[in-house]
């Protein structure tokens, strides 16, 4: 579905920032901040590992900080 997001923004010549970052392995948690690590149990179908969720969501959570401080300043 990113994919196709990412093309419709492509496609209407959308003016501000955007890109899509693939987490190979990872599912839908990258979305939660990673306060703590995810267990088998958290994950359950929702796809990909315990350690590619894990850091996709360290990845994600940096990178929304840094979106974050430079849209406020």
């Amino acid at each position: 579905m990113s994919t196709a997001i990412i093309d419709r923004l492509d496609r209407s010549g959308h003016g501000f920032h955007h890109e899509l970052v693939d987490y190979p392995n990872a599912g839908h948690r990258v979305s939660i901040p990673p306060a703590m690590p995810l267990t088998e149990e958290a994950i359950a179908g929702t796809g990909g590992t315990v350690s590619a969720n894990d850091a996709a969501r360290e990845d994600a959570w940096e990178r929304t900080l840094a979106f974050l401080a430079h849209a406020s300043a």
